[in-house]
């Protein structure tokens, strides 16, 4: 919404205004002839603001008229005009009506202001009754004088209208057949009200009944009342996905059980507390003041007597909902309802009330509409009606208790009167009796002294219900182990398709890494160096030539696996070891030099020896160095392999150019925040401040774009996670670049959701209309901005929106943040530092501090390139567990999970200095909690305890490397986790530990018992 003109900022439909005005004009003329509408002019006044939720017609008709409503105001309907008297600074509110299209409308606005002071209302009434004796023959004035208000401008009008010598007739029929008929607008918000009823109905409230009954709580009616009416506010307890600001309860819930039951919609819940048995429980949920009901009545340990009436009671508003077609009368519907009473169960016929329902709208209850056996009132399309079908006052025979010997039954939903069949807007609540009834089988029931038919009866009774709500909740249980089991396949398929996926990458590295390198194009050019009965490395050329035979060979550094030294004696020894096939891949065909070259022979490793120490010492010292800087080189080869050549940005010269203005940049140019414009040009963002310093975001150099529009938020923004680092004002470099507005600190937020009852405040109404009117406004002006950018930016590029539904709490940084999934990411942009990750890059996610007995756990993500560092996002609740591997799952990312954190750091470091063996030895399945435990001790005493090696010679090697690595290589640091590894494979595993836990809880918990005894005796 744009700004109409009003001095408080509040903007008012005059095109809907003056349409729903002129709907009164055509019905005055058309239904003249009805006593309700025999009258000259209408007024409406509306007194001070009420501090709670009323039903008044005259904030009704200001609701359906304006949008607000507007204290302290009169509204008169004169056969050609519309007058209103206000004070000036609601005048300047209500003087918008004035730019809507007259159209059909035969209507004139005037406008009366309040003056200020004593005395100051005078000459604004004297106005109105003036144009009251002027419309018509200027006798009858209709009024809703049953309405009681307060304020002195009411008693003012109170007190010139019985002196004025006009007639004061009733107005209130004609106002409720005015706001009887729903126009689109209203009937999407009544539908949306429905829903919010039938939400907190079916997910709250039953949920809260079936707990406490199965768990034999005590909480008293009013304070289960209590706890349901604070869901209407927060509607995300119930799972509807509406805007809280709009929603609330239309009254207290009204929950009934223990024999004292009263089916009107005055009835209240008292303080006894819940009882199994006939439980009636109503709710009322108001979307933008539109009001809807829905009632149940739930039966526990029904008789066949209650089973057989509540199946009639469904029968009975199935009935009158049909019936509810435009041009029946509700007298007609009443008849219907009860004739087939008559007929079927002529015994319960003394038992229906007197009514089966109401109009709703703005006001909960229209009596004008009701559906009763003297209302001749047709019914019309549009209309919201609430069919509340019940018997009262049946008695229980077969009840115990005498508090269960009387019972009533009670079915209320909201429908939308239509052409056709009418639509239950409640309708997600089922009615069926096999929903709403539970059986609880009690132990005691058959005594001895009944005879066998009871006792029969009673352990059949027992047989079919073990327990109550035994039924429904195993069938969850039920529905949640088949979820979980097709979870459980599932990651077991992700696990076989990842290996697949790391083994063909892993053979495309290895491809590429051994594409025949060539040390050295002819022999011509090796080093003078190199001796037949010396071991040489060319650092430079990074090659070890090798004396065979008297020969000098030479081996290129990348066909090295690794090297070790050891000495005994005098003498010194060093073996290199080579890739081979059957080494690093399990057969011949996987090795890509093997399936290059067939047939060929490959050395598998070489060993020297030499009682010159020193000579091996550096010969040692440079293999490993060469290897180091060759491994360091194709990791940089690799992150540069997809670098995107810079290209300077495009001006756009041609057309309007797409800009987003007074905008913020995160992170800032130089240093200090300073608002600006972002443009889009052919082929990326330029971001001007208004100092003038430029910013410059191409589109190849963009990795991800975001939007995350205004909504719970106190910015909206837009996102780019780039694919490689930019310099800001030549100095800061950044990843991550933020475009956003602020609109209204959080604290004011609250303050404007606080106050949304109160509609009568101007102030209040002018902060919260201007609050939604600028959230919408820069939402529309950020989502214009992106569809024009969109056709500009590459074909695989378009900007995500993050789900706030799957969104959860968890601390990535050193503050916990609000995480939400998108499409292709998990972000956190709402504030600094900023969290973007790629679902495509992560491998797995493991989940640390799963226990029963902890609140939060931690998510650490590990990514494709094992060269990378793991991120740890900590502090996650629990309770949002069970989302977060449904997610997981959907999008094919495998999971695991355990009770303590891991060492992720050397766990890396160790698969990165033998990927291949890491692979072949299960992967990450060491992870996995649920493997037997048979299988994985099996699979150790195998191996014995050598997780990554291929023989005993190796194992020989690779020991000697890790002591004497120790004093050669002390910059790559892998001695120290090989040692490591070394202590945990001497260690005990995770079973060993846990059985040993348990001896010692099981021996302390003897010593306890036992020691007890004995302090007993003494």
């Amino acid at each position: 919404m744009t700004d109409g003109g009003g001095s408080a900022g509040i903007t008012l439909d005059a095109q809907r205004f003056r349409e729903r005005a002129s709907n009164f004009f055509k019905l005055w003329k058309t239904i003249a002839a009805d006593v309700a509408w025999k009258f000259d002019s209408l007024a409406i006044v509306a007194g001070k603001a009420a501090s709670e939720v009323s039903y008044y017609r005259s904030a009704a008709a200001h609701m359906y008229l304006f949008g607000f409503e507007f204290p302290d105001t009169l509204v008169l309907f004169a056969n050609d005009a519309i007058h209103i008297a206000a004070s000036s600074k609601k005048l300047s509110i209500l003087k918008q009506l004035e730019q809507g299209d007259a159209g059909d409308s035969q209507f004139q606005l005037h406008f009366h202001e309040r003056a200020k002071g004593a005395g100051g209302d005078a000459a604004a009434v004297e106005a109105i009754l003036n144009a009251a004796k002027r419309s018509g023959a200027g006798k009858k004035v209709a009024s809703l004088r049953k309405e009681q208000h307060e304020g002195n401008f009411f008693d003012e009008w109170s007190a010139k209208l019985d002196a004025s010598g006009l007639e004061v007739v009733d107005g209130s029929a004609a106002v409720a057949d005015w706001l009887a008929v729903k126009d689109d607008t209203e009937i999407q918000s009544t539908n949306r009200a429905g829903y919010l009823s039938a939400m907190v109905m079916k997910n709250y409230l039953i949920s809260q009944i079936e707990e406490t009954i199965d768990e034999e709580k005590k909480i008293s009616h009013a304070k289960l009342a209590e706890q349901t009416e604070a869901v209407f506010t927060d509607p995300t307890r119930a799972k509807a996905k509406l805007d809280p600001d709009f929603t609330e309860s239309c009254y207290f819930p009204i929950i009934q059980s223990g024999g004292k039951f009263d089916i009107r919609p005055s009835a209240t819940s008292n303080d006894d507390n819940l009882r199994s048995g006939v439980i009636l429980c109503s709710v009322g949920g108001r979307y933008k003041s539109y009001c809807s009901n829905v009632a149940r009545t739930l039966l526990v340990n029904p008789t066949k007597e209650q089973e057989r009436n509540y199946k009639f009671v469904f029968d009975l508003q199935q009935l009158v909902i049909s019936r509810l077609r435009p041009g029946a009368t509700f007298a007609s519907v009443y008849a219907a309802a009860k004739e087939f009473t008559s007929k079927s169960r002529p015994d319960l016929v003394a038992h229906l009330p007197k009514s089966l329902g109401f109009s709703t709208g703005h006001c909960f209850r229209e009596s004008r509409h009701t559906i009763s056996a003297k209302n001749e009132l047709a019914v019309q399309a549009g209309m919201a009606l609430i069919v509340s079908v019940g018997l009262h006052g049946l008695a229980n025979a077969e009840a115990s208790d005498p508090a269960d010997s009387n019972y009533s039954l009670l079915l209320s939903d909201t429908v939308v009167v239509t052409e056709g069949e009418p639509d239950i807007v409640t309708g997600k609540v089922s009615r069926a009796f096999s929903n709403v009834s539970y059986f609880l089988g009690d132990e005691d029931e058959a005594d001895e002294g009944e005879d066998d038919d009871v006792n029969a009866e009673a352990r059949e009774l027992e047989e079919q219900n073990a327990a109550f709500l035994q039924d429904r909740r195993t069938r969850d249980n039920e529905e949640a182990r088949k979820k979980r089991e097709q979870q459980r396949k599932h990651q077991q398929e992700l696990v076989r398709a990842k290996q697949r996926a790391r083994a063909a990458q892993r053979r495309s590295e290895e491809e590429s890494r051994m594409e025949d390198p060539e040390s050295y194009p002819s022999p011509a050019v090796m080093p003078r160096e190199a001796r037949p009965n010396k071991l040489f490395v060319d650092v430079e050329r990074e090659t070890i030539i090798c004396p065979i035979n008297g020969s000098v060979v030479p081996f290129h550094i990348s066909c090295v696996k690794n090297a070790t030294k050891s000495d005994e004696g005098q003498m010194c020894y060093l073996r290199i070891n080579f890739h081979y096939p059957g080494a690093a891949f399990n057969t011949a065909q996987t090795y890509p030099p093997a399936i290059k070259y067939p047939g060929h022979s490959f050395v598998r490793e070489l060993t020297f020896r030499s009682s010159d120490t020193r000579t091996m010492n550096e010969a040692f010292r440079l293999v490993m160095e060469c290897r180091k800087r060759h491994t360091a080189r194709e990791k940089e080869e690799r992150e540069r392999a997809d670098i995107v050549v810079q290209e300077e940005l495009k001006l756009a010269t041609a057309g309007r150019v797409p800009k987003l203005r007074d905008i913020n940049m995160r992170p800032n140019i130089s240093g200090r925040k300073s608002k600006g414009a972002l443009e889009a040009h052919v082929n990326g963002f330029r971001f001007i401040t208004a100092k003038g310093e430029t910013q410059d975001i191409l589109y190849s150099n963009i990795k991800h774009a975001f939007f995350q529009p205004s909504k719970d938020e106190t910015t909206v923004l837009l996102h780019f996670r780039l694919v490689h680092p930019i310099l800001l004002g030549g100095k800061k470099k950044t990843t991550d670049v933020q475009f956003f507005v602020e609109l209204v600190e959080a604290e004011d937020i609250g303050g404007a959701k606080r106050q949304r009852h109160r509609y009568g405040d101007p102030d209040e109404i002018e902060d919260e209309q201007k609050l939604r009117q600028l959230r919408r406004r820069m939402d529309q002006e950020f989502q214009n901005f992106i569809r024009n950018v969109e056709p500009l930016m590459p074909d695989n590029m378009e900007f995500d929106i993050p789900y706030r539904e799957l969104g959860f709490f968890g601390a990535p940084a050193r503050t916990t943040v609000f995480m939400q999934p998108t499409v292709n990411c998990l972000v956190s942009l709402s504030e600094a530092p900023f969290f973007v990750e790629s679902l495509a890059e992560i491998e797995i996610v493991h989940f640390e501090r799963v226990h029963f007995s902890v609140r939060n756990f931690d998510m650490v993500l590990v990514f494709l390139d094992h060269e990378r560092p793991v991120v740890r996002v900590s502090a996650i609740p629990m309770d949002s567990l069970d989302s977060i591997k449904q997610w997981l799952d959907s999008i094919d990312v495998k999971f695991y999970e355990g009770p303590a954190n891991l060492n992720w750091t050397k766990i890396m470091k160790h698969i990165n200095e033998d990927p291949e063996a890491f692979e072949k030895d299960g992967g990450w399945s060491f992870l996995d909690m649920e493997a037997s435990s048979d299988e994985e001790g099996g699979s150790d005493k195998d191996e014995s305890g050598s997780e990554y090696v291929a023989s005993e010679d190796e194992e020989e090697s690779e020991e000697s490397s890790d002591f004497d690595s120790d004093d050669v290589v002390s910059e790559g640091g892998s001695s120290d986790y090989e040692d490591s590894e070394e202590d945990e494979e001497e260690g005990k595993t995770w079973d060993e530990l846990e059985e040993e836990a348990m001896r010692d809880d099981r021996k302390r918990e003897a010593e306890e018992d036992l020691g007890g005894r004995k302090r007993r005796k003494h």
